[in-house]
């Protein structure tokens, strides 16, 4: 299987004003880690190193990412590691991110607000 790691363009919402942003993300350094388990899954661990800037520059974060891939090639657990600076000035800021993805092909209902 091809590595699931090419790069990508991250849309961000903010909720209080519907504003977006363009997060363009650079990946580095990709490299297979090796088998694993998620919960009962097996999985393929991935492991490669992300920088992204943010509102064209003005904002910046940088980190390792630890990303494991079913045997039906889609990500079952991201984990991240972070640090995130505003302006070039502020921040140094230091995150740990988990995701857990499941459900897939789950039943889905979409209901329109009543107006």
């Amino acid at each position: 299987m091809k590595s699931p790691v090419v790069g990508a363009r991250t849309v961000v919402v903010d909720k209080g004003t519907g504003e977006f942003w363009w997060a363009m993300t650079s990946v580095s350094g990709a490299q297979v880690v090796g088998p694993d388990m998620v919960g009962s899954q097996r999985a393929t661990a991935y492991r490669f190193h992300q920088a992204a800037k943010i509102a064209g520059g003005l904002a910046s974060s940088t980190g390792w990412v630890k990303l494991w891939v079913g045997s039906n090639g889609l990500p079952l657990k991201a984990e991240s590691d972070g640090t995130a600076q505003v302006l070039g000035l502020f921040g140094g800021g230091k995150s740990k991110t988990t995701i857990l993805y499941e459900d897939y092909g789950a039943p889905i209902r979409i209901t329109a607000p009543a107006l």
